[in-house]
C-alpha cells in the first residue's frame, strides 16, 4: 500500500523525505492474511519542510477511493481524484495511457511519467 501516495507526496512538495514514522493498526480482518494491516498511517517531513501524513487501508466499502488535501499558511484545497463511482473505469485509462507511454519510450520516444530515479526514490 502507499507506493503511489509516496510519488505523489514527492511530487506536489518537489522534495524529498528526511524523516519517516508509520505506524500499523493491529486489525487484520481477512482471516486468512497474516501479517498484513487493514490499514496504516504514516508522518513525514521533506527536506523543504513540509509535513505529509499518508493515511492507507486495505479496505473501503464504497470501491476504491484516493484524495489529497493540502494545508497551507493561507487555505487549503481538498481534491478526491479517485471515487468509488468511478475508480475501476479511472485506473483502467491509467494502465492503458502507461502502456502507451512505455511503448513510445521503447521506440525512442520521451520519458513521460515517472523515472527510473523516481522508482528507486525513497
Amino acid at each position: 500500500m502507499g507506493v503511489h501516495e509516496f510519488d505523489q507526496a514527492r511530487w506536489m512538495t518537489g522534495s524529498d523525505f528526511t524523516t519517516l514514522s508509520a505506524v500499523a493498526s493491529s486489525a487484520i480482518s481477512d482471516p486468512e492474511v497474516i501479517d498484513d494491516p487493514d490499514s496504516a498511517q504514516v508522518l513525514a517531513e521533506t527536506q523543504s519542510g513540509a509535513t505529509v501524513f499518508v493515511s492507507l487501508g486495505r479496505h473501503f466499502s464504497g470501491g476504491d477511493m484516493a484524495s489529497v488535501e493540502v494545508f497551507g499558511s493561507k487555505d487549503h484545497v481538498h481534491s478526491t481524484f479517485l471515487n468509488p463511482d468511478d475508480g475501476e473505469r479511472a485506473q483502467l485509462e491509467a494502465l492503458i495511457r502507461q502502456a502507451q507511454a512505455f511503448a513510445d519510450y521503447a521506440k525512442g520516444g520521451p520519458c513521460r511519467g515517472a523515472s527510473v530515479e523516481d522508482a528507486i526514490a525513497r
